[in-house]
């Protein structure tokens, strides 16, 4: 009887492991078809676009009046978006399967960056307290990346804080141990004034087309799925809490400090 038993356990077991097999291949042809759905549908029409716009902008190069310059810039700006976005998605399925191409760095100003995401949300009615450390040497990062990332946070961190409350950034240079070695970071914290958000929900803000309140009718809920994945391309790590009278995102990614020439 106890064997018979024990036999019933064994043969229900690998059932469910057999179907749990079955599911992870299945899952995984979703995650490849999905990587080559927006490898070939999305990236490259997107390259045809660029092509397309370099050919008028050249040969309309000696006609083109600086209000259609403009336009062009904006589409290219906008273009560039659609390509880390679309890369990002890419990258999102690959952190998952275990594999992520290293991100390529360039020199940036992280006072720049900030000070000119801070002025174009000012003039959408965004209001900032932004405090950054002078002593921050221009850094190596993913500009685009770093923007991108900043972009979303202060951008949610007005469109969910009080109408009347200031968003404050800092930003420094922190040292942090990782294993035996000691690396320097780039510690960014943004805070808002915002009514109380249960802790469940802050811990759901960085998943797929989460939203704060169901009936919102701009954006898809990607924005912070994008940003954490950003991040973590970058090496670094993000975190949020809720406090007495807010919300606190804040980031630390890992930097090179650039050498001067003569350091060369």
């Amino acid at each position: 009887m106890k064997d018979t038993l024990v036999r019933g356990l064994e043969d229900e077991l690998a059932r469910k492991v057999e179907r749990l097999e079955r599911e992870l291949v299945w899952w995984r042809t979703v995650y490849d078809s999905a990587r080559l759905l927006v490898g070939h549908e999305l990236v490259k029409p997107m390259t045809s676009i660029s092509g397309y716009l370099d050919l008028l902008e050249n040969d309309l190069a000696d006609t083109l009046e600086e209000k259609q310059r403009h336009y062009i810039e904006r589409m290219r700006a906008s273009l560039e978006r659609l390509e880390i976005v679309a890369d990002s998605f890419v990258q999102m399925l690959l952190i998952d399967r275990g594999s992520s191409k290293k991100v390529g760095e360039e020199n940036i100003s992280v006072g720049e960056v900030i000070g000119k995401i801070t002025e174009d949300l000012e003039q959408q009615g965004g209001e900032f307290e932004v405090v950054i450390d002078e002593s921050i040497p221009p850094v190596s990062l993913r500009r685009r990346y770093l923007e991108i990332v900043l972009e979303n946070v202060l951008s949610n961190a007005v469109k969910h804080g009080d109408a009347s409350g200031i968003v404050k950034v800092e930003a420094r240079l922190q040292n942090d141990r990782r294993g035996d070695s000691r690396e320097r970071f780039l510690f960014i914290k943004v805070e808002n004034q915002t009514e109380d958000i249960s802790t469940g929900k802050l811990e759901r803000f960085f998943e797929p087309f989460y939203r704060v309140k169901e009936d919102e009718e701009d954006g898809m809920g990607l924005g912070l799925a994008l940003v954490k994945n950003l991040v973590l391309m970058m090496g670094g790590r993000i975190a949020i809490r809720g406090e007495e009278r807010g919300i606190v995102v804040t980031l630390a990614i890992p930097i090179m400090e650039n050498k001067t020439s003569e350091e060369e």
